[in-house]
């Protein structure tokens, strides 16, 4: 938070996801306002750290895809995203975590 706090206008990206994001209001805060991205590599999430708990908290813009491959398998990683019904994530928000975000969020498209 440190980091976040002194360059808000840089970029970061969060590794790791699934470890879980224990932040008070005013983090949360900096995080939904900031140019951060979170990976969704890692152990699978649970209980409110759920991946579509943590898109209704930070917003579907900050996350993309993580295999945390060679660690864990890729496959486990992309289930996460395509097991989401359509309430959790529709079709654009899974295309915008597979791809889109990290796209964005390096330059690399409009």
């Amino acid at each position: 938070m440190p980091i976040v706090e002194a360059v808000p206008d840089a970029g970061f990206i969060i590794v790791n996801l699934a470890n879980s994001v224990a932040l008070d209001e005013d983090d949360m805060d900096l995080f939904r306002k900031c140019n951060i991205l979170f990976d969704t590599s890692g152990r699978a999430l649970r209980g409110d750290d759920s991946l579509s708990e943590m898109l209704t908290g930070f917003g579907r813009e900050k996350f993309a895809f993580g295999s945390h491959f060679p660690f864990l398998d890729y496959i486990t990683g992309r289930l996460r995203i395509e097991s989401m019904n359509d309430s959790e994530a529709d079709a654009h928000t899974k295309e915008l975590i597979r791809s889109g975000n990290a796209l964005r969020f390096l330059g690399l498209s409009g």
